[in-house]
């Protein structure tokens, strides 16, 4: 039996990418956006507002570049 408090094994979580031509997700959760264009990281958290029809990150700045998918945060470990 593996002891997992002296060598942890790591833990995966498939994440499922959205096209946003296809489908939004609901406006009052935090998602993984994706923007090819991005400078630097085109990975971030984000959200889409229904209320304005465009994209925000995380901090509430308006997205910079042009989303193209988004996912659901992975859950993380259970323990």
């Amino acid at each position: 039996m593996l002891d997992v408090s002296k060598n942890q094994p790591p833990i995966s979580e498939v994440i499922d990418w959205h096209a946003v031509q296809s489908e939004l997700p609901d406006s009052d959760i935090t998602v993984l956006i994706y923007q090819a264009e991005a400078l630097g990281d085109p990975v971030w958290l984000g959200y889409w507002d229904d209320s304005e029809e465009r994209w925000f990150y995380a901090s509430s700045d308006p997205a910079g570049g042009m989303v193209t998918w988004w996912a659901h945060l992975p859950t993380g470990p259970s323990a």
